[in-house]
C-alpha cells in the first residue's frame, strides 16, 4: 500500500517536472541565468565550495572564505587545530 502511494507521488512529481521542461528558455534567458549564477558564486565562495564542490565546511571556514572573497587583505590567525583543517 505504501509503495503504491510513493509511486503515485513520484510519478506526479515527475509529471510536473516534465510539464515544466516544455517551457524552453531562449538563449538570452539562458545567458542571463548563467551570468546571475556566476556573479552569485563569485561573491559567495563558501556557497560554491559546499554546493558545487561538495565539500562540507565548518562555520569558521565559511567565515574565512567569505573574508577572503570580500576583503583586499586577509590574514588568517589560526590555532593548531584550525590550521590542521586547512590542509
Amino acid at each position: 500500500m505504501a509503495q503504491g502511494y510513493l509511486r503515485d507521488k513520484f510519478l506526479a512529481r515527475n509529471l510536473q517536472a516534465e510539464k515544466a521542461r516544455k517551457n524552453i528558455l531562449s538563449n538570452k534567458e539562458k545567458d542571463d541565468n548563467v551570468i546571475e549564477w556566476i556573479t552569485f558564486y563569485r561573491r559567495n565562495w563558501n556557497v560554491y565550495v559546499e554546493r558545487v564542490l561538495g565539500i562540507k565546511l565548518r562555520p569558521f571556514q565559511h567565515f574565512m572564505l567569505w573574508l577572503m572573497c570580500n576583503s583586499d587583505v586577509f590574514f588568517a590567525m589560526c590555532s593548531k587545530r584550525e590550521s590542521l583543517s586547512l590542509n
